[in-house]
C-alpha cells in the first residue's frame, strides 16, 4: 500500500513538470521556432553586438549545440551561422543571457548546473543499482519502481526553484536584444522571438532532457 501511495505521488510531481515543459517550452518552440529572420545577425554577430563595442570579445568555439563553457566562453553551432530562425536567435540569446547571470552571480550558476547534473546523474545510477537488485530478487519490482520514482521526483523538485534562472535569463535577453537594436521590427518576427525566448526557459527543466532549436 505504501508503496503504491509512493508511486502515485512521484507520478503526479513528474506528471506536472512533465506537462508544463511540454506546453509551456517543447509545443510552443516547434510552432515558431522556423519563422526566418532574414538581416539579422547569425550566432557570433549577434553574441558581439548583445556584447557591445566597448567590451573585449569574448572566446567563441563552434560545437554541436549551444552552451556556456569555462570563463566567458561560449560554445555556438557552426550550422546556424547560414540559417538564422527566431528558435536559433531566441536561443543564443538566451545563452548570451545565462553567461550575464553567471558573471553576476557565479554561486547561483554554479548550484544550478549542480542541481542539473543531479537530476540526471542520481537517478540514472539509482536506477542502474534497482534494476541489478530486482534481476536478482533481492527486492520486489514494486518496491523498486517506487524507490526509482520517488528519487527521480525528489530530484527534479528540489532542483525547481533554480528554474527561475531560466526565466530571469529570458527577460535580460529581451531586453539586451532591445537596447542593442536587434529586436525584430516585424511584428510576425518580434512575436515568434518572444514565445520562443519564454518557451526556453520551459526547455530545460532538472530531470528531463534539455530541448534546443532545431
Amino acid at each position: 500500500m505504501i508503496f503504491g501511495f509512493v508511486i502515485l505521488i512521484s507520478a503526479v510531481v513528474l506528471g506536472i513538470l512533465a506537462v508544463l515543459r511540454f506546453t509551456k517550452g517543447i509545443a510552443p518552440l516547434r510552432n515558431y521556432e522556423k519563422v526566418s529572420l532574414p538581416g539579422l545577425p547569425g550566432p557570433t554577430g549577434l553574441i558581439h553586438r548583445l556584447d557591445g563595442s566597448d567590451q573585449k570579445q569574448r572566446p567563441i568555439s563552434y560545437g554541436r549545440y549551444p552552451e556556456l563553457k569555462g570563463d566567458n566562453e561560449l560554445v555556438l553551432p557552426r550550422a546556424w551561422e547560414t540559417d538564422m530562425t527566431a528558435g536559433r536567435y531566441a536561443a543564443v540569446a538566451h545563452l548570451w543571457a545565462l553567461d550575464q547571470l553567471k558573471q553576476e552571480d557565479p554561486n547561483g550558476a554554479k548550484e544550478r548546473k549542480n542541481a542539473l547534473f543531479r537530476a540526471i546523474v542520481i537517478p540514472f545510477f539509482s536506477a542502474l543499482i534497482l534494476i541489478a537488485l530486482v534481476g536478482l530478487k533481492r527486492i520486489p519490482v514494486t518496491p523498486g519502481v517506487a524507490v526509482f520514482l520517488a528519487i527521480w521526483a525528489f530530484c527534479s523538485f528540489s532542483a525547481f526553484p533554480g528554474q527561475f534562472r531560466e526565466w530571469k535569463a529570458a527577460e535580460i535577453a529581451k531586453k539586451g536584444l532591445q537596447n542593442a537594436g536587434l529586436w525584430p521590427q516585424l511584428s510576425t518576427d518580434a512575436n515568434a522571438v518572444d514565445v520562443c525566448l519564454k518557451a526556453l526557459y520551459w526547455c530545460r527543466v532538472a530531470g528531463f532532457r534539455r530541448i534546443l532549436p532545431r
